[in-house]
């Protein structure tokens, strides 16, 4: 998986997380929405930002 495929998988499955059952996303702030995504970006492309885990 390419790091593009990655993002935007990640971006995709962020977004249903963050979506109720409205269509809305309410109280979600924009900057958790961006380190989740990168953070399941990295999970998805096997990298690991923290050794202590």
């Amino acid at each position: 998986m390419t790091r593009l495929e990655a993002l935007l998988k990640a971006r995709e499955i962020v977004d249903s997380m963050a979506t109720n059952g409205r269509g809305y996303q309410d109280g979600v702030k924009f900057s958790d929405k961006i380190a989740a995504t990168e953070r399941y970006a990295r999970f998805l492309l096997g990298e690991d930002e923290s050794p202590d885990e």
